[in-house]
């Protein structure tokens, strides 16, 4: 199910939608515009965790959230005059795939037989829902933020 939401800015359409454009590049997102819509066609998947593409200066986090988002579609209408209004939708399903791996290494440490049963239950429960609460919402609020720092500037 994808995560919607909206933003305005005072920005006017095209220069608002080149500068999420400009964003969704940098951060390695391959995206194709047609007309006041931006739509992701490839976001990198980072395995290891020396990729430069993981990490981010631009948050208090230093991770780079649009690696955790399977598609991203952005609808620019002018607002009030020469504002611009944002309707953006994230599809998490890759974010809710990074809690089902971590359900499986949790399962997997669970059945190494000389593995205490206080950190299996941690790996088993702990850190998937440390995961799911937690890290799920938080890569939505880093988008949100990052993009709305970007129409700032």
């Amino acid at each position: 199910m994808p995560s919607r939401f909206e933003m305005t800015c005072s920005l006017s359409v095209p220069v608002a939608i080149d500068r999420i454009k400009g964003l969704l590049i940098r951060k390695g997102v391959k995206v194709q515009t047609s007309g006041p819509n931006i739509q992701s066609l490839e976001i990198p998947i980072i395995l290891w965790n020396w990729s430069r593409l993981k990490f981010s200066r631009s948050n208090w986090v230093g991770l780079n959230p649009f690696i955790q988002i399977s598609q991203i579609e952005i609808q620019a209408q002018p607002y009030q005059g020469t504002g611009s209004k944002l309707s953006i939708s994230l599809n998490q399903l890759r974010g809710y795939g990074y809690v089902a791996l971590s359900v499986l290494v949790g399962l997997s440490v669970a059945v190494a037989p000389p593995v205490p049963t206080p950190v299996k239950i941690v790996f088993v429960i702990v850190f998937p829902c440390i995961y799911w609460l937690f890290q799920v919402p938080l890569i939505r609020h880093l988008v949100r933020k990052e993009m709305q720092n970007e129409l700032m500037e």
